[in-house]
């Protein structure tokens, strides 16, 4: 449904690259579908609820990598699949410096702690090139816990 927001001089490349995708998808059912105890995997509200679940981390992850941890606040993530047929909503708020609340907690662990290693860039640091911009910025981890709210 994007495919309109492309200008029209890069659609027939988009077009190709999602055609290619399409192929391969239809490819990996095929083969998936060749083996009983796999079948399930391939029903659709099973594929659309994994479709959902990667949204959830995806956008989870873009909370910790595109916020400064001093300017994070509360998030909302909406239609975070319970299973095939039921959403829910997920909060996420910073309770103290490196750990942050969910609620529901979506895991079945207590906790759970991450790291990563990113740059902490200026809005228009990148103006004068990105690949200087990130030459000159160092790399700096980030660990946090999350946690049952």
């Amino acid at each position: 449904m994007l495919i309109d927001k492309i200008p029209l001089h890069d659609r027939p490349l988009a077009e190709r690259m999602l055609e290619g995708e399409i192929n391969r998808q239809t490819r990996l059912k095929t083969e998936i579908a060749k083996e009983p105890q796999a079948t399930a995997w391939i029903e659709e509200k099973h594929l659309f609820q994994n479709y959902k679940q990667l949204q959830f981390f995806d956008t989870l992850a873009l909370y910790f990598n595109r916020v400064h941890p001093h300017e994070r606040t509360e998030q909302r993530f909406e239609h975070v699949p319970l299973n095939a047929g039921q959403d829910m909503s997920i909060t996420i708020r910073p309770r103290d410096p490196g750990v942050y609340e969910m609620s529901p907690y979506p895991f079945a662990a207590n906790f759970a702690e991450f790291a990563f290693a990113g740059r902490f860039i200026e809005p228009r640091q990148g103006d004068a090139g990105w690949s200087a911009a990130l030459r000159e910025t160092p790399t700096a981890w980030e660990s946090f816990r999350l946690v049952a709210g």
